[in-house]
């Protein structure tokens, strides 16, 4: 037994140690790659519909596949997920508000927007008597933190330090119209790029509590399967 909790113990490190290099990775690369290219042509690696935007773009985009990959795959956090992932539809249709607005001209993003809030909405109060626990569980969970943190940098951070009042106020006459939409879209990027890595972390965790409540249920008590303390406290963790 000792053996077998070893064995899963120094999995466990080395996979949370791959993930944390590959959120490093992913983060390093990204902005190495924005700064060399913003010394030759800023403009267009940071204007809309350039590569900047198509990046945010493509984050919210996995984000929202994740979860709905999520919702059909584990039953007992469905509800949770759906309604995630129709906040990351919205978040896509705000994110290319222009292309709506070129689309629907006498409508708009709004029209869209409305219609995924609408089926959230639905979503919530059909599940409203499971939804407060899997919300609580949430919020209990190390993952929220990303969520958290990417929120509050997408619509805080980004908006009050990327605001061109403010901008002009500390540079002086130093400041340029473009400074402040590198500021703003960079801040923007990170808190996507820590909405997309709690997504996979919250997935990560939903299996693991799957897992071992599968286990949990299939003990065969009656034949000396008695469950251990340990073993209760590691449930009561990832429930």
């Amino acid at each position: 037994m000792a053996e077998k909790i070893d064995h899963k113990n120094r999995t466990a490190i080395v996979f949370g140690s791959i993930r944390l290099i590959f959120y490093f990775l992913a983060i390093f690369v990204t902005y190495d790659y924005l700064a060399r290219s913003s010394r030759a042509d800023a403009e267009n690696v940071f204007s809309e519909g350039y590569f900047v935007e198509w990046l945010q773009y493509g984050l919210i985009m996995a984000t929202m596949s994740l979860y709905f990959f999520g919702a059909w795959r584990l039953k007992h956090r469905r509800p949770l997920f759906l309604m995630l992932g129709m906040f990351a539809v919205i978040a896509s249709i705000r994110e290319w508000d222009y292309w709506w607005d070129r689309q629907l001209p006498s409508l708009g993003w709004q029209l869209p927007a409305d219609i995924s809030l609408f089926v959230l909405l639905m979503i919530g109060w059909r599940n409203r008597k499971v939804l407060p626990e899997q919300i609580c569980t949430l919020i209990h969970s190390a993952p929220f933190g990303f969520l958290w943190s990417g929120f509050l940098a997408v619509a805080v951070l980004a908006q009050l330090v990327g605001h061109a009042e403010l901008l002009k106020l500390v540079m002086g006459s130093d400041f340029k119209t473009g400074y402040k939409q590198i500021i703003e879209e960079s801040l923007e990027l990170f808190g996507y790029y820590l909405i997309w890595f709690r997504t996979l972390e919250a997935l990560l965790a939903a299996r693991r509590s799957a897992e071992d409540s599968a286990r949990f249920d299939h003990r065969d008590f009656g034949s000396g399967g008695v469950l251990k303390i340990p073993e209760m406290n590691r449930l009561y963790e990832v429930s």
